[in-house]
């Protein structure tokens, strides 16, 4: 066994359990919580070789982590939809990234309605901030720019008077 897996198996395999709970907090479930595990597990051990021994294990399998995330999120994102018919709303694509698991149907379809009833009695710039960031990922500015508002300070502003507000009405996600 050379250096680099040695020094792996010796610092960062014994803190894998660590990763489940940012993992969590990063997606927002189970099941993407251990894809994002796993896929953060393969770049560290891709990576080992530029492990420096003594460095903080845990801080440096967090930054592996949380850039596998944002990748994850940029190539959904940005990845151009091809779609081939819809079953019951949604899109058939030839990726299966593009489908919700049988789970996500089931515990959406009831939250959503409700959330979507709550949203409704917001002000209307606050809905529609809403609308277009959750629903149809616009960042901040691209919300600013279909709103008219000059700053997109003033839609970040709309998301998070929104946010309170739903919070208010009991809205915990």
């Amino acid at each position: 066994m050379n250096a680099p897996d040695r020094i792996f198996e010796d610092e960062i395999a014994p803190r894998i359990h660590e990763l489940t709970p940012y993992a969590l907090s990063l997606t927002g479930n189970a099941v993407d919580a251990d894809e994002l595990k796993q896929a953060t597990l393969i770049r560290a051990w891709e990576l080992r070789a530029n492990y420096q021994p003594g460095t903080n294990a845990a801080g440096w399998m967090n930054r592996i982590m949380r850039f596998q995330h944002m990748d994850t999120i940029g190539k959904a994102r940005y990845r151009p939809r091809i779609t081939t018919g819809l079953i019951d709303g949604y899109e058939l694509a030839p990726n299966k990234d593009w489908l919700p698991s049988a789970e996500d149907v089931y515990l959406k379809t009831d939250e959503d309605a409700s959330l979507r009833r709550k949203i409704s009695r917001l002000p209307d710039h606050y809905a529609r901030a809403i609308d277009l960031f959750y629903w149809h990922q616009r960042t901040c500015k691209e919300i600013a720019d279909e709103m008219g508002l000059k700053s997109q300070k003033v839609a970040a502003s709309y998301l998070h008077d929104g946010r309170a507000s739903l919070k208010r009405m009991g809205v915990t996600r």
